[in-house]
């Protein structure tokens, strides 16, 4: 399982950005005293994944694959949700054509009865209120337990009667001036379930390479978890810790000159992101100073690099 563990390391570090800034040397030379500063470069790697999670169904792409942004990568099984989801668009429909025409269970079926039922404004304020009374009523000591059950039994009868008074009204036909207040609500929980269904597929936030893919159908991915990593082509990166006066130069996007070794060619590199972080007591040269500043560079290159080839950039 030696794969697993460093697909999820490796994720981790890119979601997180924790990357370490490796600095090979820094060196000074010409007339002006510039700084260059060695360092390798890697590729930009991006993770893909879906924040509320799931069981795999489907992986439709394979391990070192070129993909198109909004590629389809893996699909979840979201059988549910949509069943869920249509539930409540067919309780939307009863809702509205029941207040449009001023009628409830006029050919409304029992199954979305008892959803309208359940969607009832009175319905879920009664739930609400038991559920409060109920916590209440686990959490409290011995001297307000006898209060507690007080709240608890008076919020069971009424969500006793409302569930009996709305369910009379639905089962004669009746309207009910609260169900208008019913729409926005169902509304918007549609709109979460639309939510977690887009959710429910991860897509290629760009053009990349799918460099780990290490999920099979019917595995259970946690909510947030990465299912691949991507690495962005013709995209290399690096983080190197910059000296005080040469942080005060940089600005983000400033584009400086550089050299790919050992051939010394050409290139261009751009201040990514520029941050602070504590130097660890046992790797600071001077004990005085706590903190440094931090790079990242970014370098586009129209061919292939390896990982970890060696880039020389001058500092400002």
């Amino acid at each position: 399982m030696r794969f697993t563990a460093r697909f999820w390391l490796v994720a981790g570090m890119v979601s997180s950005g924790l990357v370490s800034a490796v600095v090979l040397s820094h060196s000074s030379a010409g007339a002006g005293g510039s700084t260059w500063v060695k360092v390798p470069l890697d590729p930009v790697v991006v993770a893909a994944g879906s924040a509320a999670g799931g069981t795999v169904r489907e992986v439709l792409v394979r391990q070192g694959q070129r993909v198109g942004k909004g590629q389809l990568l893996v699909r979840f099984d979201a059988r549910e949700l949509k069943a869920r989801r249509e539930q409540l668009a067919m309780v939307l429909r009863a809702a509205e054509s029941a207040i449009e025409s001023n009628r409830v269970t006029a050919g409304i079926s029992a199954q979305v009865r008892r959803q309208l039922l359940e969607s009832h404004p009175g319905v879920m304020d009664a739930e609400a209120e038991y559920a409060a009374a109920l916590r209440e009523f686990e959490s409290a000591d011995t001297s307000g337990r006898a209060g507690a059950k007080v709240r608890l039994d008076s919020a069971a009868a009424g969500r006793v009667e409302v569930r009996r008074t709305v369910g009379r009204a639905m089962a004669s036909g009746g309207a009910s001036e609260r169900f208008p207040s019913m729409i926005p609500r169902l509304r918007a929980n549609i709109a979460e379930f639309d939510n977690l269904l887009r959710d429910a597929e991860v897509r290629a936030p760009a053009d990349a390479e799918v460099d780990l893919l290490d999920v099979t159908p019917g595995q259970r991915i946690p909510p947030g978890h990465p299912v691949a990593l991507l690495t962005l082509p013709q995209e290399y990166a690096c983080e190197f810790a910059v000296p005080a006066r040469a942080a005060l130069r940089l600005k983000l996007g400033m584009a400086s000159i550089g050299m790919l070794e050992p051939a010394h060619q050409r290139i261009e590199w751009r201040a990514e992101s520029i941050t602070r972080r504590t130097i660890p007591a046992a790797f600071r040269e001077d004990r005085r100073v706590f903190e440094e500043s931090v790079v990242r560079a970014r370098v586009s290159w129209p061919q292939r690099l390896a990982a970890g080839t060696i880039a020389s950039f001058e500092l400002p």
